[in-house]
């Protein structure tokens, strides 16, 4: 009773601080949208573009945007879910199920490849995936540290240095990172190296010189092209991803209710009124008018018009 009594303030002070219920102005220019149950869980968010949005529930599986509801995803086989998704256009997304990458055309999710059957890569359990452009897509077989690149004509596969691997960004072709809890690896000279400065997460970068990480600890890192610089944000909240938009619009997001935004030349901590029992696990964004965030508890938060 307690438990529902405080997530009941909770929504109320949230309320309160974006001015109403779901739809309605906010802090920074979020509100609420509403979602797939109270007590859901959602472990992923995808905007392929304002009109072509991705949510995955940990209970409800995979659903898209239309209109103001969410309807299910008619996977391959019937599946519940995927491991990871990227979109080159609204109209060629791609994503990875089990040892499968699938691609949806506008219409229909269809089999692309599947990498268990790939001589020389013989992947079983594909996560992560995210490409430059369609001739350099990338994906994680996270458990055994390896990774796989789609050239546009084959499949070749790489070891990354990295057991469990979380994600991996394709900041610009032959320039790539893989993050874990343990640390990261950057994709030099056609190889992985090991690069163990920091702790693990997740990144976002605008170019070679402009990369940040967060994720397993309390600040963001910036990368230069040459070395790490510590950009803490000293509100004790572990950071889980981040997103951004362009080097003067970007998004960090973490446990209890952290949530901080970098205008290109600090962070702010932002007090989103939802108290320390909210948790946000995923961020994405289309454009600076377009930015979601997911969470535990059944929150959808959205930036935009």
């Amino acid at each position: 009773m307690a438990r529902r009594v405080l997530l009941a303030v909770s929504v109320v002070l949230f309320l309160a601080g974006c001015g109403g219920a779901a739809g309605g102005a906010g802090f920074y220019g979020f509100s609420r949208v509403d979602g797939l149950g109270d007590m859901d869980i959602a472990t992923l968010v995808y905007a392929a573009s304002k009109d072509d949005v991705y949510l995955q529930s940990a209970f409800k599986g995979l659903h898209k945007r239309a209109g103001a509801t969410w309807e299910k995803v008619a996977l391959p086989g019937g599946a519940f879910g995927v491991g990871g998704l990227w979109a080159a256009s609204p109209t060629d997304v791609w994503a990875t199920l089990d040892s499968k990458v699938i691609r949806f055309d506008g219409t229909t999710w269809t089999e692309f490849a599947d990498l268990s059957q790939v001589p020389q890569v013989n992947f079983s359990s594909l996560g992560a995936i995210h490409g430059c452009s369609v001739s350099e897509v990338w994906v994680l077989d996270g458990f055994q540290g390896l990774a796989a690149k789609w050239d546009g004509t084959r499949w070749t596969r790489y070891l990354t240095q990295q057991p469990q691997g979380e994600q991996v960004f394709c900041l610009a072709p032959g320039d790539v990172w893989v993050t874990t809890s343990f640390g990261l690896t950057h994709l030099v000279g056609g190889a992985f190296v090991e690069d163990r400065t920091i702790r693990g997460g997740r990144v976002w970068g605008a170019s070679a010189t402009q990369l940040w990480s967060a994720g397993d600890d309390t600040q963001v890192s910036f990368w230069d092209g040459s070395a790490w610089t510590a950009q803490p944000l000293d509100d004790g909240h572990n950071l889980e991803a981040l997103w951004g938009t362009s080097p003067t619009d970007i998004w960090a997001i973490g446990n209890f209710g952290a949530m901080a935004h970098f205008d290109g030349a600090s962070w702010t901590r932002i007090d989103t009124g939802l108290g320390n029992e909210q948790s946000f696990s995923s961020i994405h964004a289309s454009g600076p008018d377009d930015v979601w965030i997911v969470g535990n508890r059944g929150v959808i938060l959205h930036k935009g018009k």
